[in-house]
């Protein structure tokens, strides 16, 4: 009798299981259209990885699937019919260094499935998530502490099966209403001498540098103690001509006006050194020296329009709210 219902419950379940599946498409990942994914670096290749070569992961090379960078973010509408997704994720191999990363798949704000943290060179790891009844899912990855850079992540041979379609849709980070606002605050009208401490230059050059200094004008300036060859317009603040010789100049800085007065006192470095004060601002293309001959730099896909980048740059995985709507 135990074995009757034994079997009983195996042919329940099996027409569950052909009921759950009855009347189903395969809809692929890479079909898709990935003009809605949101990602800080580059743009999602279908079939390819983020560097437009071939996917591969832990030395295997996949036909289907889509390249992609963290931080990105792919949302899909389901509309209740679909059933599973099934698929595979990994770091992509062509990549100079082992950035950190993990994948995750949200269905209506929950976590699904969460691959851990992967490196190049791991073996793709495999999912089969249920979809039963899920409105939307979401396609993530992330950074894992070590910054986005060199996190070529890869969608590999992803497929949804379901009873309906499937509809991208947008991700953005929904919008937070705030008033007009100024972070900066207001310069004084007194006087304010900001000129860096140190300033460098060489004998015998032309020399320029002004008395640096917010405050209402009329101004008037001073400098006390300049050497030999440079001086001072009190109505520009400017200080021009050459030092004939090396060596350490204490000079002290003023700037009047109808207010008040401010002083600073600074050293002229007159020597082989300058730039003692570093400039600000600074420039990040090609800061490792990477020959152009690397296929990194010197393939068309590895540069991103600029207007791109700034508009799919921070997201609300940056702020305390939600992936998606």
């Amino acid at each position: 009798m135990g074995y009757l219902r034994f079997f009983a419950l195996l042919a329940v379940v099996g027409m569950a299981c052909d009921s759950r599946a009855q009347g189903t498409k395969e809809v692929w990942l890479d079909e898709l259209d990935l003009s809605f994914c949101i990602q800080d670096w580059g743009l999602p290749q279908a079939d390819r990885s983020v560097l437009d070569t071939p996917l591969t992961v832990g030395g295997v090379v996949y036909g289907r699937g889509v390249g992609t960078h963290s931080i990105s973010r792919m949302l899909f509408g389901l509309g209740g019919d679909a059933v599973s997704m099934t698929g595979a994720v990994g770091a992509d191999d062509k990549n100079l260094f082992a950035g950190k990363h993990r994948f995750k798949i949200l269905g209506d704000r929950k976590v699904l499935w969460d691959s851990g943290v992967m490196r190049k060179g791991d073996a793709a790891r495999a999912f089969d998530v249920d979809l039963s009844g899920l409105d939307k899912v979401l396609l993530l990855v992330e950074e894992a502490g070590d910054g986005i850079m060199y996190d070529h992540a890869d969608w590999l041979e992803v497929r949804i099966s379901t009873r309906g379609e499937v509809e991208p849709l947008p991700v953005w980070a929904r919008p937070i209403s705030k008033g007009k606002y100024i972070l900066t605050p207001a310069s004084p009208e007194t006087p304010q001498i900001n000129n860096p401490l140190v300033y460098g230059a060489r004998p015998g050059n032309p020399f320029l540098m002004s008395v640096m200094a917010s405050g209402k004008r009329p101004m008037a300036y001073g400098a006390q103690g300049l050497p030999e060859g440079l001086e001072l317009d009190p109505r520009t603040g400017l200080i021009t001509g050459r030092v004939p010789a090396e060596g350490d100049f204490r000079v002290l800085l003023t700037a009047e006006n109808a207010l008040g007065k401010a002083e600073r006192e600074i050293l002229l470095k007159i020597g082989p050194q300058i730039a003692l004060t570093p400039p600000m601002g600074w420039n990040s293309w090609n800061c490792w020296g990477f020959p152009q001959r690397n296929t990194l730099w010197s393939h068309p896909s590895a540069y991103v329009p600029a207007v791109k980048l700034h508009r799919q740059h921070k997201s609300s995985l940056h702020q305390n709210d939600t992936p998606y709507k």
